[in-house]
C-alpha cells in the first residue's frame, strides 16, 4: 500500500547502490516507501547459480513490533499464496530476516495506475483500453471473490484496497492485483501509523468508510471508482481533506462532469450499477459486471475491446521517456549484478555471516511460502551449513559422485535385480517424470527465455497442414513457485509465467520442468480453432499438479 513515494522518513532506510544480502535474495534497487513497507526489486539465489527476478515488500520496524497486525500478516498470507492467476500478482512467501518481516512476490517491470495517469498528464486513455483494464481486474478480482480451499469451503476474499496504486500494468500491456491481505491487516491492527492511508480514502466503498462488515462488494464499489476515473479522466470523490472525502463517499453521490470526454447514457448506466451505495443493490459479482460491460459494446457499434498488445503500443507511444528509462534501469542492473557476482562473493558471504550472528536459530524464518522445501535447495541454506563451508566439502562431494555412480554400474553388472522385478530403461541420468512415464530422451537443455509479442513464427511447433489451415488458439502457462515450459518437440524452454503462445488449433503435448527438484509434469491438451488455454502447475511435497482450463 503505496500512495506516494518517500510518504515518510524511514527509520533505517535500505537504499541500494550495490546489491545488498537480504537472506536469500539480493536486493537491487528500492521501488517506492510507504506507511507500511518500503518495496525492492530483488534477486531469489538458488543452487548452481539459480536465481529469478522478485519484489520484496519489507516490513517497517514500526509494524513487526504490533503482534496484532503481524498475527493477522500471517493469516492473511495464508490464503494470498493460494491465489494463483494471472491477473493477480503471485505472493510467493512471507518471511522474517532478522528483526525484518518480508514478503516476497512477483516481480512487474512497469507501471501502477496512479503513476500511468499522473504521467500521462491531459492524455486520455483510448475507451477500449479502459475496457480492457477494467475487464482484466474483473477477472482477477472475480477469481479471488470466488476462490474456495481444498476442503471446497469458501475462502471469502476480499482486497479492501482496490485504488490505483495496487493496479499494476506491465510494459507488455498485462493487468495485475497487488497487496491482497494487507489492507485487513493494517485496519484490523489497533495502532495506525499517521499517512498509512493518506490517499486511499477516495477509493473506499460507502459501507467501508462507515466501518460496516465488508464482503466482495465493497471491491466492485471501488472498482466502479476506478472504471469512473480512467473513462472520465477526473476524480470521483475528490475534496480538499480526508474528512471531507470521507463524507463523500459515505454519500456515494455520483456527478459525471459535463466535459469531454462525455459518456453515453448506456455505459453511465453501467456504471452506477456498480456505484450503488446500497450494495444489496450492487452488481453482485464480477463476472456479472464483465457480462453487462461485453453486452453494452456488442449493442454498441463503434465500441471495441482493447488487447494488451495495444496497451502495450499505447505505453510506448505515450509515454518513450518513461518506457526507456524502465530498460535501460533493467539493463543497468543486471549488468551490475553480473560485476558483483564475479568480483565481490566473499564481501557478500561476510556481510550474510554477519547479519546471521545477530539472529538466534541462524538467520531467515519462513513463515508462509510456496517455495516447497526452500530451506533445502537455497544458496543461502546450503551455505549456512558448516558442512559446506569446511574446504573439503566440494571434493568429498565429488568422490561421493564417483562411488555411487561406481557402485551402480557394478551392481548392473552382476544382475543384481530380482527375477521377479522389470527393469525398466534408464532414459535420463536427471530427475523422474511425475506422471511415472520415463522419457523418451534426455531432456531438452534449459535454454531458457521470455514471451515477448511478436515472436516469429518459427518459434512456435508445427502442425500438420490440415492443423494449421484451422484458426489458431493460444496457450499461457502460470506456475507455482515458478517452471520452465516446453511444447511438443521444441527444444526451447520459456519460464513461467508464460504470457499467450499462439499454437496451432489440434492436440499438444505440454512438459514442465522443475530444476530445484528436479521433476517433470506432462499433460496432453487439445486447443479449438480460437480457443485460450491457461495452464496452472503446482511444484510441492504436498501437492504436484497441472491442470488446463480454456
Amino acid at each position: 500500500m503505496f500512495d506516494t513515494l518517500h510518504l515518510m522518513p524511514l527509520p533505517s532506510p535500505l537504499i541500494p547502490t550495490k546489491p545488498i544480502s537480504f537472506g536469500r535474495y539480493l536486493l537491487l534497487q528500492r521501488l517506492a516507501t510507504g506507511g507500511m513497507a518500503e518495496v525492492y526489486r530483488a534477486k531469489l539465489l538458488g543452487v548452481a547459480g539459480f536465481e529469478k527476478s522478485v519484489a520484496i515488500k519489507r516490513i517497517l520496524s514500526f509494524w513487526t513490533h504490533n503482534q496484532d497486525f503481524i498475527s493477522m500478516l500471517i493469516d492473511e498470507a495464508k490464503i494470498a499464496v493460494q491465489l494463483n492467476h494471472p491477473n493477480i500478482v503471485q505472493v510467493y512467501e512471507l518471511g522474517k530476516e532478522g528483526e525484518d518481516y518480508y514478503i516476497a512476490m512477483e516481480y512487474i517491470e512497469g507501471f501502477d495506475l496512479r503513476r500511468l495517469l499522473k504521467s500521462l498528464g491531459n492524455k486520455v486513455i483510448p475507451r477500449s483500453l479502459v475496457f480492457y483494464i477494467i475487464g482484466e481486474m474483473a477477472k482477477g478480482l472475480h477469481y479471488a471473490h470466488t476462490k474456495t480451499s481444498a476442503q471446497n469451503s469458501p475462502l471469502k476474499v476480499v482486497h479492501r484496497d482496490i485504488s490505483p496504486q495496487n493496479i499494476l500494468i506491465s510494459l507488455d500491456g498485462e493487468i495485475k492485483i497487488t497487496d491482497f491481505g494487507i489492507a485487513k491487516a493494517a485496519t484490523r491492527s489497533h495502532e495506525t501509523l499517521p499517512g498509512t492511508f493518506k490517499g486511499k480514502f477516495a477509493y473506499m466503498s460507502p459501507e467501508q468508510a462507515s466501518q460496516k462488515e465488508l464482503d466482495y462488494r465493497s471491491d466492485l464499489f471501488s472498482m466502479g471508482i476506478l472504471f469512473f476515473e480512467m473513462l472520465t479522466h477526473s476524480r470521483l470523490f475528490g475534496a480538499t481533506n480526508d474528512v471531507a472525502v470521507l463524507e463523500k463517499v459515505r454519500q456515494a453521490s455520483v456527478v459525471f462532469p459535463e466535459k469531454p470526454p462525455l459518456l453515453p447514457q448506456a455505459l453511465k448506466a453501467l456504471l452506477l450499477k456498480l456505484l450503488e451505495k446500497d450494495p444489496e443493490k450492487r452488481l453482485r459479482s464480477a463476472q456479472a459486471f464483465l457480462h453487462d460491460l461485453n453486452q453494452y459494446r456488442v449493442s454498441q457499434d463503434h465500441e471495441t475491446m482493447g488487447t494488451s498488445e495495444g496497451l502495450s503500443r499505447f505505453l510506448k507511444d505515450n509515454l518513450p521517456q518513461e518506457v526507456e528509462t524502465l530498460r535501460e534501469e533493467s539493463t543497468r542492473l543486471v549488468t551490475q549484478t553480473l560485476a558483483y557476482d564475479k568480483g565481490m562473493t566473499v564481501t557478500r558471504t561476510e556481510e550474510t555471516r554477519h547479519s546471521e550472528e545477530k539472529t538466534e536459530g541462524g538467520g531467515t524464518q519462513i513463515l508462509v511460502t510456496t517455495f516447497e522445501k526452500m530451506k533445502d535447495s537455497s544458496w543461502g541454506y546450503l551455505k549456512r551449513s558448516p558442512f559446506w563451508k569446511a574446504s573439503w566439502a566440494p571434493l568429498l562431494g565429488v568422490a561421493l559422485v564417483f562411488l555411487l555412480y561406481g557402485g551402480y554400474h557394478f551392481f548392473q553388472s552382476k544382475g543384481s535385480m530380482s527375477p521377479r522385478e522389470e527393469k525398466l530403461p534408464i532414459t535420463s541420468p536427471v530427475a523422474p517424470v511425475v506422471d511415472k512415464t520415463p522419457p523418451e530422451s534426455p531432456p531438452p537443455p534449459i535454454e531458457i527465455r521470455q514471451i515477448v509479442p511478436g515472436d516469429p513464427p518459427s518459434l512456435i511447433p508445427q502442425k500438420s497442414e490440415s492443423a494449421t489451415s484451422l484458426s489458431p488458439g493460444s496457450l499461457s502457462v502460470q506456475a507455482i513457485p515458478w517452471g520452465v515450459i516446453y511444447i511438443d518437440q521444441g527444444k526451447k524452454g520459456w519460464e513461467t509465467p508464460m504470457k499467450p503462445v499462439e499454437l496451432p488449433a489440434g492436440p499438444h503435448q505440454i512438459r514442465v520442468y522443475y530444476k530445484p527438484d528436479r521433476k517433470w509434469l506432462t499433460k496432453n491438451i487439445d486447443i479449438s480453432p480460437g480457443q485460450k488455454m491457461h495452464c496452472i502447475v503446482q511444484f510441492g511435497s504436498q501437492k504436484t499438479a497441472l491442470e488446463c482450463t480454456p
